[in-house]
């Protein structure tokens, strides 16, 4: 079947069942959603892109546009829909999809799309931030820092907002994944069942696939310099109340740790 007709009798399809859960995962980047896209795509009642929605050919202007960060951002949401409708296999009841700047526009996201719900996380922000400067994605620590503040606050807009939304945190699914998936079924049932005992692919700092959820918060941690610490605390400290929002800590470096309360 070419391509083109394949994709169109997937968005037909896909439009006609409105009883299909569209499952929007609410994360910032670095934050363990390729491991949660991976692990959502053990169901064998979901449906999930190859790649995230934002760099789909077709909306990758409008969605993947340097923009994407900005929550004013005009979006088309037809297209989008349109977009994702046929790539989404028609066949399974729960829609899956993860791009990080859709936690500015969830709302929207609540609004456009039927039957939603959203998975919210979040990371330690030391650890996420190192992920953001050996990519080089950021300027300086302090700017990936004012960057995790910024998604944070945005994310407990999200939690207290939106309608159906289930928060867990990195840290959570990686220490208790058994209770965490539990929870994911509890949230969602027609994902039936997970299975968090496949090897994960997703890009990590240890440049290998693992087998099995694992914390990897102590070893990227650990790749920060003292000055990245320091120039990280100078913007957390500004922000405390994001950081007991979320039960996270001020790290010192050396061993010691500022408990925010």
């Amino acid at each position: 079947m070419p391509l083109t007709t394949k994709k169109t009798i997937y968005r037909v399809l896909n439009s006609l069942n409105k009883n299909a859960v569209h499952l929007f995962l609410l994360s910032p980047p670095l934050c363990g959603s390729t491991l949660v896209q991976q692990l959502i795509s053990t169901s064998p009642k979901a449906t999930t892109f190859e790649q995230e929605g934002q760099w789909l050919p077709e909306v990758q202007d409008i969605l993947g546009c340097p923009e994407r960060w900005d929550p004013q951002l005009k979006v088309d949401w037809n297209k989008v829909r349109k977009t994702f409708n046929s790539y989404w296999s028609p066949w399974k009841p729960v829609r899956f999809e993860k791009s990080p700047p859709h936690l500015m526009r969830a709302q929207q996201l609540q609004e456009e799309f039927n039957n939603s719900h959203f998975l919210i996380t979040i990371r330690n922000p030391y650890a996420q931030i190192e992920g953001m400067l050996r990519r080089q994605w950021m300027p300086s620590a302090k700017s990936a820092a004012e960057f995790w503040v910024m998604t944070a606050r945005t994310q407990i807009s999200n939690i207290k907002s939106l309608q159906n939304n289930f928060f867990f945190s990195y840290e959570y699914l990686v220490s208790e994944p058994n209770r965490c998936i539990e929870n994911l079924i509890s949230f969602v049932p027609q994902l039936q069942s997970l299975s968090p005992d496949i090897l994960f692919t997703a890009h990590n700092v240890t440049g290998q696939p693992i087998k099995g959820i694992k914390n990897l918060n102590e070893i990227k941690i650990s790749n920060l310099s003292q000055m990245d610490i320091h120039d990280i605390n100078s913007v957390l400290s500004r922000n405390l109340d994001v950081l007991q929002y979320f039960s996270y800590t001020m790290h010192f470096g050396q061993g010691r740790i500022f408990h925010g309360g």
